[in-house]
């Protein structure tokens, strides 16, 4: 069973120049700075993320609703819904698996 945990608060995207630079240098340190200018970032729980590296979902099954997934693990991760070009919804799943 997938459980999804959200605060439904729409959260604004970040511009790659608008990242501090020492988050784009430890956490981003693959990509070019013309690469940073042109991504798009998100802050969620402390964490940024890269827009792009989100994996686009079918509207079927577990993540119904959502528009992509980043996974923390096999069994978690963080999940996004477009709001519009300026602000998301952010949300984390994780599965449990029952052994009876």
């Amino acid at each position: 069973m997938c459980t999804i945990t959200t605060d439904n608060k729409p959260r604004f995207t970040l511009h790659g120049l608008e990242v501090p630079e020492e988050v784009i240098t430890y956490y981003f340190d693959y990509l070019t700075p013309d690469q940073v200018a042109e991504r798009t970032f998100i802050k969620y729980l402390g964490e940024y993320y890269d827009l792009q590296e989100f994996t686009k979902v079918d509207q079927t099954g577990a993540f119904k609703g959502w528009d992509g997934f980043s996974s923390d693990s096999a069994w978690s991760g963080k999940i996004i819904k477009i709001i519009d070009s300026d602000r998301v919804l952010m949300g984390r799943y994780y599965y449990q698996y029952s052994t009876t």
